[in-house]
Formats: structure tokens, sequence, C-alpha cells
């Protein structure tokens, strides 16, 4: 799952994509105002897994595979620090 906080110029976005069984989900999450990293916390302790939840809102498109995580663990943990150390978007 990867969740992508993003400013579209006039609302901040949260873009939610989860890949499971050969299928990827998007969801969008609109949070209004710049959220604090406390409110994108609690959104997804809180709201994210009721969203995640919801069948009726997912729509599979079939043969959508998300390859460009590879399947070796030591890798995918080089590649989710290389994650965590970018910048975001800040004020």
């Amino acid at each position: 799952m990867r969740l992508t906080v993003y400013f579209d110029g006039q609302f901040w976005l949260g873009i939610i994509e989860v890949s499971e069984a050969g299928y990827l989900k998007v969801f969008r999450y609109v949070f209004g105002a710049e959220p604090s990293n406390p409110a994108i916390l609690s959104f997804v302790r809180h709201q994210l897994p009721r969203l995640l939840a919801n069948r009726r809102l997912a729509e599979s498109v079939d043969g959508a595979t998300d390859n460009k995580y590879p399947a070796h663990p030591k890798r995918a943990q080089r590649m989710a620090a290389k994650e965590m150390k970018k910048k975001g978007i800040g004020t």
C-alpha cells in the first residue's frame, strides 16, 4: 500500500494505492487544508481501514500489477528506506 499526499492547487489530496492478488486499487481522499503529520497518522489509523473495507467503492482492473517493487526482501527494504528519506511537500 502507498499513500501519497499532495497539493493539487486547490485542495490537499491523499492518493491510496493498494495492490493485492494482482489487482491495483486506487482511492482518493480530500484533506482540504494542509494536513499535519498527526492528522495524516489519524487518517491512516481510523479512516483508512474503513475506506479499504468498503468494497463497493473499489473497482478493480484486471492485469494491473505493481512490478516496480522487487521480490527480494533486502532490496525492498532498501527501496522503502529510500522512499522514507524523500522530502514531502511542505510550507
